[in-house]
């Protein structure tokens, strides 16, 4: 890793994002600040954000995970009493099965485990492939591409249930799991 990725890297550690958070929640420069685990859930949800408060200025903070936002979060409640006009973001990943969904105010759970479950959705899929491919409506292979798209979503989701109960009974016995490094393409 080179050394200007190492400093990039820094930026989403639980002390940098709390410093930037620190030196600019007493500013009039934003209405609101959003704390996200990573970059891809700044990236879905302020789209979303900026599409609903259109005009209204938000700063994104990235940090390293759920562990990154809940220190922040705790930072917050030690220095502040409170959140003001901080909005949190996790993944719910199995924390409802497990038994610890509880969450100050001001966080937003995702309803399914992370994400990328907003954006699994067969027909999501069948009009990513229609654009990329540039088929029309009347194209004959329409029919067929929606059978095998609505097919692999539903033979992924019997398959990644199994993964996910097998999870879910480990963490409820508090066994740590790493799954960063599990491939799907492996497994399947």
């Amino acid at each position: 890793m080179s050394y200007l990725q190492q400093l990039r890297e820094r930026r989403k550690t639980p002390r940098s994002a709390w410093h930037k958070l620190k030196t600019t929640i007493g500013t009039e420069k934003y209405s609101f600040f959003m704390v996200f685990e990573g970059e891809e859930d700044e990236e879905f949800f302020s789209k979303f954000v900026e599409a609903k408060l259109v005009g209204v200025k938000f700063h994104p903070i990235i940090c390293d995970g759920k562990g990154g936002v809940q220190a922040i979060q705790e930072e917050m409640l030690k220095h502040f009493g409170g959140f003001r006009n901080v909005f949190f973001v996790i993944d719910s990943d199995h924390d409802r099965f497990i038994g610890t969904a509880e969450h100050p105010d001001q966080t937003f759970n995702t309803c399914g485990y992370s994400v990328e479950n907003y954006l699994q959705d067969a027909d999501a899929c069948v009009a990513a492939i229609k654009h990329c491919y540039q088929l029309r409506e009347s194209d004959p292979l329409i029919p067929a591409v929606i059978a095998r798209v609505r097919a692999d979503f539903q033979f992924f989701e019997m398959r990644a249930s199994t993964l996910m109960a097998y999870a879910i009974g480990l963490r409820m016995e508090d066994q740590v799991l790493n799954l960063d490094e599990l491939m799907f393409s492996s497994v399947f």
